[in-house]
């Protein structure tokens, strides 16, 4: 494993060389601002990391790849039973969310002397879920002679171009399966591409969509809706609206979620300058053994605002949702994962800014999400709920059927390196 060591050796000298980090180390530690803030808690704690130990490590970046990571490597250990299975985040949030449960790990700076030493001597294994391909972190792996893969790994143009200039490290990579067109990985020097799919599917599998269609009249009569990766106060404020109409034109009772993104204190400020009568989520669920349920929800004394202050905690409440609004689709960031209600049954409702949102033709084709352009127009799809939770849950399960043959693709070939 000599050549891995020379190479490491090398990358190091190369990244130092090309990012100033000794002198940018020092400016980050006497700089002050929400953004610099964030960037040093991410950054500057990365130097005290510890040892990872398990046969697979399944390495992915943000809160949403996580959840999707995390729900893969638990059916990786029930297909493989005698694996020690870890996970890694390049997050700080990531970590914070997913330690506690799966014990997720954020890697060091990716240089290959600390991702050396983060990992095993006993690796077997590293699964990079999606695309945070980090130089080091494969080279690190291949010197301890593990194989290295991609799943559900994706790749732009612009990546694409910058990693064809680094056959050195592609020809590493063992196996793309790849939910981008194959030919883009093999176009940036990959050697073997095999097509497959977006796991963000994965969900499908473990969301129990709600199948209940027969309401009474009482209940035919109460809304709840879940407004999810909400970005800024314009779409909390597009919410505020819709629950507006629902309740003075149609006569509904109606309970709102409202997840932010990020920024939770700016969205509760703008609540109660607003002068919003509303709940935190974390007061809604604390000291109560009684969970989240539509009489919950609908007693006396609460308001129609939860107001989601926290992450992860979306999958807590989607199940008794009858609708749900996938921000950053009307403010213009192109939306987030849509899928995730969906595999809840949830009919799933958007703005008109949807470029970033995955299969967008055939989720409205098959009338899983509609688009929206006012508030009006959402209130007036409350009266075909029962309508549209049925082409939601004939989309879940066609989806439940195609991920189950891909996981066992994947299965097989990670097969190889987990013999015992």
């Amino acid at each position: 494993m000599i050549r891995y060591e020379v190479l490491g050796f090398l990358h190091d000298v190369l990244a130092l060389n090309s990012v100033p980090f000794i002198p940018l180390y020092f400016i980050l530690l006497a700089s002050k601002g929400d953004i610099v803030s964030r960037i040093k808690r991410g950054v500057l704690p990365r130097f005290n990391n510890n040892k990872i130990f398990s046969d697979v490590v399944i390495h992915s970046s943000s809160i949403g790849e996580t959840k999707n990571a995390v729900l893969f490597s638990q059916m990786l250990r029930r297909e493989f039973p005698y694996a020690v299975v870890s996970h890694s985040v390049f997050t700080r949030t990531a970590e914070e969310l997913f330690g506690p449960k799966v014990g997720a790990k954020a890697i060091p700076l990716p240089f290959f002397i600390f991702m050396r030493k983060f990992l095993s001597p006993c690796l077997k294994l590293l699964i990079i879920f999606e695309k945070d391909l980090w130089p080091g972190y494969v080279i690190a792996a291949k010197s301890l002679g593990a194989g290295v893969i991609i799943v559900s790994g994706k790749i732009s143009s612009t990546t694409q171009k910058i990693w064809s200039y680094f056959p050195i490290i592609t020809s590493m990579v063992d196996c793309v399966f790849s939910a981008d067109p194959p030919e883009k990985f093999r176009g940036a020097g990959f050697p073997y591409v095999v097509p497959s799919i977006n796991l963000k599917n994965i969900i499908f599998l473990k969301a129990q969509a709600g199948e209940k269609f027969d309401y009474s009249k009482e209940e035919e009569k109460k809304i709840v809706v879940a407004g999810i990766s909400l970005r800024g106060n314009t779409e909390i404020e597009f919410l505020l609206k819709f629950s507006y109409e629902v309740q003075q034109r149609y006569g509904y009772k109606i309970s709102v979620f409202l997840a932010p993104r990020h920024n939770f204190s700016e969205a509760e400020n703008f609540l109660r300058k607003r002068a919003v009568n509303f709940i935190k989520f974390s007061e809604f669920v604390s000291g109560s053994g009684e969970g989240i349920s539509k009489e919950k929800l609908f007693s006396f004394s609460m308001p129609h605002f939860i107001l989601v202050d926290g992450y992860g905690e979306v999958e807590k409440f989607l199940p008794i949702c009858d609708f749900a609004f996938v921000g950053g689709t009307i403010s213009n960031f192109g939306g987030h994962n849509a899928l995730e209600p969906i595999a809840f049954g949830v009919p799933t409702v958007v703005g008109p800014h949807i470029w970033n949102i995955e299969n967008q033709d055939e989720l409205i084709k098959e009338h899983v999400i509609n688009i929206v352009r006012a508030p009006s127009e959402f209130a007036k799809l409350v009266k075909l709920r029962k309508k549209l939770k049925s082409y939601v849950l004939e989309f879940s399960k066609k989806k439940k059927e195609i991920i189950y043959v891909e996981i066992k693709k994947i299965f097989d070939y990670v097969g190889k390196y987990l013999i015992k």
